[in-house]
C-alpha cells in the first residue's frame, strides 16, 4: 500500500506473540516483528531440500550452515567435480564425491597445486602437485620428487644432533 508506514499484515497469538508479519517495507517475518530481509525466520526451518539461487552466480549462507543425520555436505554439486564434499563418515574430499581419507584432494591436472601453505603474498612454503612433487620454499617444483629452495643464503637442509646421539642423524643408501 503506497505511503503505508506500519505493519500491512500480521497474526498474533493470543499472548500477544507474532506468528506472521507482513512489513510495509516488503519484508515478511515469521516468529519475528522486525523481519531483516525479504523473508525472516526466529527459529529453526525444516525442510527436505534448500536451493540457493543468485543472478551473480553465488549464494550466501550466513551466520552457519549445518548438515545432520549422517548427510553429505556439498559445495558446488554442478561442478564437473564438486568443489567440496564432506561424507557421512566426516572424510572431507576437495575434486572428489568420495574421499577415502579424512582429508583427500583429487585433480585431473598433474601440475595443480594440490596442497600449498603460502605467504601472505602468495609465496610457496610447502607445495604438493598432483604429480607427487613436493616443493618446500618453492610453488612449482619441477626439478625432482622433492625440491628445497634455499634463499638469503641459508641452508636448504639442516641437520642438528642432539647432544648424547650415538649414531648417524642421516644415513643415505
Amino acid at each position: 500500500v503506497a505511503g503505508q508506514t506500519a505493519d500491512i499484515f500480521r497474526i498474533a497469538s493470543s499472548s500477544g506473540d507474532y506468528l506472521f508479519n507482513f512489513t510495509a517495507a516488503g519484508r515478511f517475518g515469521i516468529g519475528t516483528t522486525s523481519p531483516y530481509s525479504m523473508l525472516s525466520v526466529a527459529g529453526q526451518v525444516v525442510g527436505q531440500n534448500f536451493v540457493a539461487t543468485s543472478t551473480t552466480a553465488t549464494s550466501t549462507f550466513s551466520g552457519g550452515f549445518s548438515a545432520g543425520n549422517n548427510a553429505a555436505l556439498v559445495v558446488n554439486q554442478a561442478a564437473a567435480a564438486n568443489s567440496l564434499y564432506i561424507n557421512p563418515s566426516g572424510n572431507v574430499g576437495i575434486g572428489t564425491t568420495s574421499p577415502a581419507y579424512k582429508l583427500s584432494i583429487n585433480s585431473t591436472n598433474a601440475t595443480d597445486n594440490l596442497f600449498q601453505i603460502a605467504t601472505t603474498t602468495n609465496q610457496g612454503i610447502f607445495t604438493v602437485l598432483a604429480n607427487g612433487n613436493v616443493g618446500i620454499g618453492t610453488a612449482s617444483p619441477t626439478s625432482g620428487k622433492l625440491q628445497i629452495l634455499a634463499t638469503n643464503g641459508t641452508a636448504g637442509i639442516y641437520l642438528d644432533t642432539p647432544s648424547g646421539f650415538a649414531s648417524n642423524l642421516l644415513d643415505l643408501r
